[in-house]
């Protein structure tokens, strides 16, 4: 068996000892880029896993409902605040209209109508352009059609419209009234004149053509007529005129009554003009 001296034995613990760091290095560096690759890979997993949700959330039907329900929200709150606009689905909305004239057919010679209104509110419901197409040929009536009906009390009406774009609809605050019928009666009343806008600087005197006018009405609208007035306007009139002037009839309260027809809408007047002179000479 050889033997090592000293100087040969210490030159051999070095060399293994270089051999057995090597080996550690070795075995470091693998650990090490099996531990990268591991993190990698988990990295990777995590990414995909976050892909397939977001891919689930925007394919899946229930979550596209969420989303056209919060367009739909912002939808409605950018239409809305116009005003007197509001949404009722995603293609139609709806536009107030107030106080449009109630066109009443019947007899009015005959008959007498209580309860009937003069103008009522309304909205027209369809798509924005047609809306305004509806709006811009103004022929938008509002109808009550009592051709038909005979005298009585408490008798429904229902409101009826034309004169709106096509696929447009109208909605009623009040789609329908019950109304009063009455047969009318005539009576004869004695007309005063009655001067509106007088200067106290000038003297005024009315020579009707006639000094009564016959009435018709329901037996309860005559009977409340307090005075009957030919209302002729002197405004800012300084020399005698010839015009005519409308009948008005009047309650005991100083109110106008509607609801009643004369022989004639306006009597024709001659108004003599005198400036007074108040100097005193």
């Amino acid at each position: 068996m050889k033997k090592y001296n000293e100087e040969e034995l210490n030159e051999k613990k070095k060399r293994e000892s270089i051999e057995k760091a090597r080996e550690v290095a070795s075995k470091s560096q693998e650990i090490v880029d099996n531990n990268y690759e591991k993190f990698i890979q988990k990295v990777s997993r995590i990414v995909k896993k976050i892909n397939s949700r977001v891919d689930f959330f925007i394919l899946n039907s229930l979550s596209a409902k969420i989303i056209s329900l919060i367009l739909a929200i912002i939808l409605y709150v950018s239409i809305t605040s116009s005003g007197d606009v509001n949404v009722t689905t995603q293609a139609n909305v709806g536009k107030n209209v107030y106080g449009v004239k109630v066109i009443a057919l019947y007899d009015k010679t005959k008959y007498q109508v209580d309860n009937l209104p003069e103008t009522v509110d309304l909205s027209l419901i369809g798509s924005l352009d047609q809306i305004r197409k509806t709006e811009d040929n103004n022929k938008l009536e509002v109808i009550a059609d009592l051709t038909n009906y005979k005298p009585g009390v408490n008798q429904k009406v229902d409101l009826l419209y034309s004169g709106v774009a096509n696929n447009v609809d109208v909605k009623f605050s009040q789609p329908s009234y019950e109304v009063n019928i009455y047969q009318k009666e005539k009576k004869e009343f004695k007309v005063t004149p009655q001067f509106v806008k007088e200067n106290n600087n000038y003297s005024y005197e009315a020579n009707l053509t006639k000094n009564t006018v016959t009435i018709s009405a329901a037996s309860h609208t005559l009977n409340s007529i307090e005075s009957v007035y030919v209302l002729i306007d002197v405004d800012k009139k300084t020399k005698s005129f010839v015009s005519d002037a409308k009948i008005v009839a009047f309650d005991k309260d100083g109110n106008i009554i509607n609801n009643l027809t004369t022989d004639s809408d306006n009597l024709k007047v001659e108004v003599t003009i005198v400036p007074l002179n108040k100097g005193g000479n």
